[in-house]
């Protein structure tokens, strides 16, 4: 699954010089910070001695939520996350 959502880290280094959509950049980033914390969440699995399976679980949640959002960005063409992503920033 973290080859999945590290392909637009690949995405975005391959178009270094290419301009790129909001979008990617949002995702982008958004995959990274799913990626890094379902490593945490392993990390501190094998850490607290949890069995492997609750933090897989745990892991598919976090990617299920952010699955779905996106999913209802495409259905309704409706940005959600990258709006409130960049207001954040400001």
């Amino acid at each position: 699954m973290m080859c999945v959502l590290l392909y637009d880290l690949f995405w975005f280094a391959i178009t270094h010089d290419q301009s790129r959509p909001r979008e990617l950049k949002v995702w982008t980033t958004v995959n990274v910070v799913i990626v890094a914390a379902c490593l945490g969440i392993q990390l501190l699995g094998i850490i607290a001695g949890w069995d492997w399976i609750a933090t897989e679980a745990m892991c598919l949640l976090l990617v299920g939520a952010f699955s779905v959002i996106d999913l209802i960005e495409i259905s309704t063409n409706k940005v959600i996350l990258g709006e409130w992503i960049v207001r954040l920033g400001q």
